[in-house]
């Protein structure tokens, strides 16, 4: 066995400095990484740059293109049962954090929920809003700045979700109107309560209750 191929499966896991050989073999930090085709470390200079990976750079560096060596020599390890790992972040994650895709041999999409999501509020910020809301980003800025900046139940300025740190745009499911903007938190009891009036007087009725009996 070539001793690179040696090396190469003797670092498949991360080291404690930003310095690593990712699932695919290929090894970078925060200067530069590995060519797949001569595998030398170089700096990221030494690459075209490739909008669809995720530092932004071809894995074969610009002396191996213009040598005609652009094979990428990369040894692939299979993904463990129950996970897969992302193209983009190429990190292997468990099968729950992919969403699913119809036309892909193990049905699911590849890259992962949190680079998917990264990659559309980064090149689709306000296109969405408005194919979903009826509303451009000037319009989420004025309801925005009329709560104050914060959700409309509860009044926290944080979003309360891992993947945006923007507030959720709650709006009717009949009209399709759009009624306010709420936390991740507010937006979910919403949901969870059915938007019903009802049992949320309940629960109040019920926390109050308690309250007074010194069960809260």
């Amino acid at each position: 066995m070539d001793d690179r191929v040696k090396v190469k499966m003797a670092l498949t896991t991360p080291t404690g400095r930003k310095e690593y050989r990712t699932h695919s073999g290929v090894e970078r930090d925060d200067f530069g990484k590995t060519c797949t085709s001569c595998f030398q470390m170089k700096p990221f200079s030494d690459y075209h740059k490739q909008s669809s990976s995720k530092d932004g750079y071809k894995y074969v560096c610009k002396e191996c293109i213009r040598a005609g060596k652009t094979s990428q020599r990369v040894v692939v390890y299979p993904d463990p049962e129950g996970f897969k790992t992302c193209r983009r972040c190429e990190v292997c994650k468990p099968v729950s954090d992919f969403r699913k895709a119809q036309k892909v041999r193990d049905g699911l999409q590849s890259w992962c929920r949190q680079c998917f999501n990264e990659w559309t509020r980064e090149n689709r910020p306000d296109k969405w809003i408005t194919q979903k809301y009826g509303i451009t980003r000037d319009d989420y800025n004025v309801l925005l700045a009329q709560q104050g900046g914060a959700c409309a139940i509860c009044g926290s300025t944080d979003s309360g979700s891992s993947n945006s740190k923007n507030l959720h745009i709650d709006h009717s499911h009949s009209t399709g109107k759009v009624r306010g903007l709420l936390c991740h938190q507010c937006n979910t009891l919403l949901g969870n309560c059915k938007e019903n009036g009802y049992i949320l007087h309940s629960a109040l009725a019920y926390i109050a209750h308690h309250t007074a009996q010194g069960n809260m």
